[in-house]
């Protein structure tokens, strides 16, 4: 049996990996928590930001009535770094915004949805997520506004990096700790093991 066999096969040994065991656990859960509750935030922060932009352009409908409406909100899906807007009519036809088409879960179901779009404005077609919240105004006209969840996956994607090097680190100094404390603990045996061979053969 080699030296390091018998330090892994140690009551000692077994006791700090159940230590270590426990110890990742909490902190994977804790990193996990505090990870999950950092992207609710992000995520309510996004919510918030359309709900303004909801009210905003309410108060343009009251004041303007459909055209000034759908003036302001092609001037606004016009702006670098814009948010998501889309009004159509009932019939599917877009008036205004910067989204390619309407989902087909908008087209009638009013409230908030994470969807799948393409941008106007983009050549390469990529398929992205965003937020919305969808509703009708009066005459049919259906509105779409919302706000892409890249902020959710750039916080997701800080998260996770430091996340894996964190486990990674108390795995390798919980093993490294575990093998240095028991080895002390087995030599301190095997020498009161020689000592007792010792005194039984009448060395002492």
């Amino acid at each position: 049996m080699t030296a390091l066999v018998k330090l892994f096969r140690t009551t000692a040994f077994k006791i700090m990996a159940a230590y270590l065991a426990a110890f990742l656990v909490c902190a994977i859960l804790l990193i996990g928590y505090v990870g999950w509750h950092t992207q609710q935030l992000v995520f309510s922060q996004i919510q918030e930001t359309i709900d303004t932009e909801v009210s905003s352009l309410a108060e343009v409908y009251a004041r303007g009535g459909i055209r000034r409406f759908a003036a302001t909100l092609d001037w606004r899906a016009r702006q670098p770094g814009s948010n998501i807007y889309l009004l159509s009519t009932a019939q599917g036809e877009t008036l205004a915004g910067n989204i390619a088409e309407l989902p087909v879960a908008l087209s009638s179901k009013d409230g908030w949805q994470e969807i799948v779009y393409r941008r106007m404005e983009d050549t390469e077609h990529r398929e992205l997520r965003a937020l919305v919240r969808a509703f009708t105004l009066p005459g049919g006209f259906r509105v779409v506004i919302g706000r892409d969840l890249d902020e959710r996956e750039h916080v997701r994607a800080i998260i996770a990096r430091p996340m894996r090097w964190a486990i990674l680190v108390v795995v390798v100094l919980g093993v490294a700790g575990g093998i240095f404390v028991t080895s002390r603990v087995l030599r301190r045996v095997d020498a009161i093991g020689a000592s007792a061979d010792a005194i039984m053969a009448g060395n002492w």
